[in-house]
């Protein structure tokens, strides 16, 4: 009885000091939360036709990729150099695989663009440095990646991280089985069937 009758005087007082306390406060203006104003339409601008590439680009998802994770659960799978070899040129062949499919993409893009300079010239000298600024910049990056690419065949370029990602991660696999070897020092407890 003692503790409700605490908890009723301690309840209803601060139900009190909250009705007490929002009556403190003035009302918020409206003008805080409305615009009256109506809308005013935009000027109409000139869109190009031609859809643009994807936000996400394989090639940032190819290099984002944990190699070091990958080349960890490899050593630690298959602790043998061999694998590792195998995987490595894997990779290699995949990245320039992904390269080839991004030039591939982009130069429809930029054909479209090329198409549209073509029905437009003249029509607007702005429009038209727009394009070809764009343009130039496409084939940029095409030479860039076609550099890229042939930087991959010996595992230099952009590549060389995520290779290096990896033959770390494998070194850390092997050690990591090899401890787990030593440790369990020639107990069969089946975990290990190599």
């Amino acid at each position: 009885m003692f503790i409700k009758s605490i908890l009723n005087r301690f309840l209803n007082r601060k139900s009190n000091n909250i009705a007490d306390t929002a009556s403190d406060y003035s009302p918020i203006p409206e003008q805080l939360f409305v615009n009256n104003e109506p809308p005013v339409a935009a000027a109409p601008q000139q869109a190009v036709a031609v859809a643009q590439p994807q936000k996400q680009r394989p090639l940032d998802r190819f290099l984002e990729q944990r190699y070091d994770l990958l080349g960890l659960n490899d050593g630690y799978d298959f602790h043998d150099l061999d694998v590792m070899e195998k995987r490595l040129h894997m990779f290699g062949a995949e990245f320039r695989q992904v390269i080839d499919r991004a030039i591939a993409e982009n130069q429809e893009y930029v054909h479209g663009l090329k198409m549209h300079l073509i029905e437009s010239e003249g029509l607007s000298p702005r429009l038209d440095a727009k394009l070809n600024q764009e343009i130039r910049y496409f084939e940029q990056a095409f030479q860039d990646l076609r550099e890229q690419k042939l930087l991959s065949v010996d595992g230099e370029g952009l590549l060389a991280h995520s290779l290096q990602q990896y033959r770390f991660g494998f070194a850390k696999g092997i050690e990591q089985y090899r401890q787990e070897k030593l440790l369990l020092g020639g107990v069969h407890t089946g975990f290990y069937a190599k």
